[in-house]
């Protein structure tokens, strides 16, 4: 008998550790993680700008929506997981309430959101200079990141999660958190 299919969303506060999340997920379970944030950059590059800059990243998502409606992303999203063989697909990066909505069509679908406090993700970030510019990052702006359009949904769409992380401890801490979940999901 097939393996029923697990569709995963993450959502998470910038630097609170979703790539992470994602990584284990991919290592341990075979799952398959796709980024809203890789398909974005795709775009990114065909325009020939540089598809590792936040402020890009945050504006393009803005400007699609602005454009061709809030559920265009998302369709697009929910489309590539659908085409995945694996039997875990994950949806690394979930940022609007239309994400969820469109994410939550999916049959056996999870939402986890994952939290660190302030300090802890902003020390992150600097540390692994993921995107450009990083290393340089003022608390001031961390906070000015935080309040982007991409951004100010996240805190709600955690409280609304199936499943809440609080990430600010070990990775074996994390590494635990999840392998529960996914002890309670298959």
């Amino acid at each position: 008998m097939k393996k029923k299919k697990l569709y995963i969303g993450i959502v998470a506060q910038i630097g609170a550790g979703k790539d992470t999340v994602a990584r284990y997920l991919e290592v341990f379970y075979n799952a398959k993680a796709l980024r809203s944030s890789d398909m974005l950059g795709e775009i990114l590059k065909i325009l020939n700008l540089n598809p590792t800059k936040r402020a890009y990243l945050q504006k393009l998502p803005v400007a699609v929506r602005n454009t061709f409606g809030a559920k265009t992303i998302s369709r697009a999203m929910v489309g590539r997981m659908k085409k995945q063989k694996e039997n875990i697909v994950i949806w690394n990066g979930i940022r609007y309430p239309d994400d969820v909505k469109e994410f939550n069509k999916l049959p056996n679908s999870i939402l986890i959101g994952v939290t660190a406090s302030e300090r802890t993700r902003f020390n992150r970030i600097k540390k692994r200079k993921e995107k450009a510019g990083e290393e340089n990052l003022t608390l001031a702006k961390f906070r000015e990141e935080e309040n982007r359009d991409t951004e100010k949904n996240t805190l709600k769409l955690i409280s609304d999660a199936n499943y809440k992380i609080l990430n600010n401890r070990s990775v074996g801490t994390l590494y635990k958190q999840i392998a529960k979940i996914m002890e309670s999901r298959l």
